[in-house]
């Protein structure tokens, strides 16, 4: 007749300090944005309230309220999901717009080609245009800012750290999420 045998529990004597040990290094692994000092990029609305930021950092920027890291290497801005490089605006792997530059314009075409959009620079303001060729707002430079405003001139708030036409893409339409063109902006700031 075969004896079952029961498992002994051994008791563990360093588990106190095993413990403390995990805690230790659980809390020193978390890491912390370790922020520029200069660099950031601020977004407000027509009231003044900071609607987005974009903090510099050691690996590129950190986009809020998101809470979204955009790694910049040679070109290419990475935000996992959102990815811009070599002229294309990518979201999921697909293609949200194709973005091609001229000495004083820049045009947004899908997938097909289909223009999404128009940003143009004209008598010292940088245009954005619909898809259509109707203006959809302005940017222009007001002292150390660059002032958003509708096409019938009412404010639509302002942006600091970026040039104006690259400021101008926060007016961009298209379908584009505020993440989208908030790359779409690092993309234009060069």
């Amino acid at each position: 007749m075969s004896r079952r045998l029961r498992p002994r529990l051994v008791p563990l004597r360093g588990a106190p300090r095993l413990g403390r040990l995990l805690a230790l290094a659980l809390v020193t692994s978390c890491k912390h944005d370790s922020e520029l000092p200069s660099g950031h990029i601020t977004v407000r609305n027509e009231g003044g309230a900071v609607t987005r930021e974009l903090r510099a950092t050691s690996y590129g920027y950190l986009l809020k309220p998101e809470r979204v890291r955009v790694q910049v290497v040679e070109g290419t801005l990475d935000a996992g999901e959102v990815r811009y490089e070599k002229g294309m605006l990518l979201s999921g792997g697909n293609l949200r717009a194709r973005v091609e530059r001229k000495a004083d314009a820049v045009a947004l075409f899908d997938a097909a080609r289909a223009p999404l959009g128009q940003i143009v620079e004209r008598d010292g303001e940088t245009w954005v245009y619909d898809p259509g060729g109707t203006p959809i707002g302005r940017a222009k430079t007001d002292k150390d800012r660059i002032v958003l405003v509708d096409r019938d001139g009412a404010a639509k708030g302002f942006v600091t750290g970026l040039p104006q036409q690259a400021a101008a893409a926060f007016l961009v339409g298209a379908g584009l999420s505020d993440v989208e063109k908030s790359m779409l902006a690092l993309s234009l700031r060069q």
